[in-house]
C-alpha cells in the first residue's frame, strides 16, 4: 500500500478483472509524481483508483473518500503489500501499523504481504541495511528473516501453505526448491476470521 508504483500493463486491477468482471481496485501511492501519472492512466479504467496515502497511517488511510468511493470497506476486501514492509525500520513500529490496518478490515477479508527474507544469505544483510540507507536516506532497522516477518500475521489465520518463498506458494507444478534456487522474496496470505472465543474454567 505504500509505493504502489506507476500502474502499467497487467497491473493488480487489469489482473482482478480478468477472474472477477466487477472487480475494484485502489491503489495508494505517497509519491506526488506517480500520483499524477496513475490518475491520468487509471482514468480510463473502470473500478480502479490511485489515492494518496501511506501504510503506516493506516486510519487515515481508510478514511480516504477516493478510497472508499471505490472500495466498499463492509466487505471483505484484500490488502496486498507487496515489497513495502522490509523499507520499514522497526523503529517506526510497522507490526502495530499492520495490526491497526488489519483491526479496521471486515472479517473475511485478507492480508497478503511479500517481504524480502535472508535465512538463506545472512551474509548479504549488513549490504542490504546499507543499499536501504544508500536509497531511503536513513534506515534504522534491519534486514529480516522468516521468524521476524512471522509477527505481521497475528491476529490472522494464515493459509497453507504458510509464510513461504515466492516459488513455493502452491506451485502448479509441485517440485523441490533446493536452496540455491531460493529466491530472497517470500509470501504470506492471512485471513482475518471470527475471533475465537476464550471460555474460563
Amino acid at each position: 500500500m505504500r509505493g504502489s508504483g506507476l500502474p502499467t500493463e497487467r497491473n493488480t486491477h487489469e489482473l482482478a478483472r480478468s477472474l472477477v468482471p466487477e472487480a475494484r481496485t485502489a491503489y495508494v501511492e505517497n509519491d506526488p509524481v506517480v500520483l499524477t501519472h496513475g490518475r491520468a492512466i487509471l482514468g480510463r479504467a473502470p473500478g480502479a483508483a490511485i489515492v494518496k496515502g501511506d501504510v503506516l497511517h493506516p486510519a487515515a488511510l481508510l478514511a480516504d473518500p477516493g478510497l472508499r468511493e471505490v472500495i466498499d470497506l463492509d466487505q471483505p476486501v484484500a490488502v496486498l503489500l507487496y515489497a513495502v514492509l522490509q523499507y520499514i525500520s522497526d523503529s517506526a513500529d510497522p507490526f502495530a501499523r499492520v495490526a491497526e490496518l488489519r483491526d479496521a478490515l471486515p472479517v473475511g477479508s485478507h492480508i497478503v504481504i511479500t517481504h524480502v527474507v535472508l535465512d538463506s544469505r545472512p551474509e548479504a544483510a549488513k549490504p542490504l541495511v546499507a543499499l536501504y540507507r544508500e536509497v531511503l536516506g536513513h534506515y534504522e532497522g534491519g534486514a529480516r528473516t522468516r521468524d521476524q516477518v512471522l509477527p505481521f500475521f497475528d491476529g490472522l489465520d494464515l493459509v497453507e501453505p504458510g509464510l513461504v518463498y515466492v516459488r513455493e506458494w502452491r506451485p502448479a507444478k509441485p517440485f523441490s526448491v533446493e536452496r540455491s534456487d531460493k529466491a530472497w522474496m517470500a509470501v504470506g496470505v492471512g485471513r482475518k476470521d471470527e475471533p475465537h472465543e476464550v471460555h474460563s474454567m
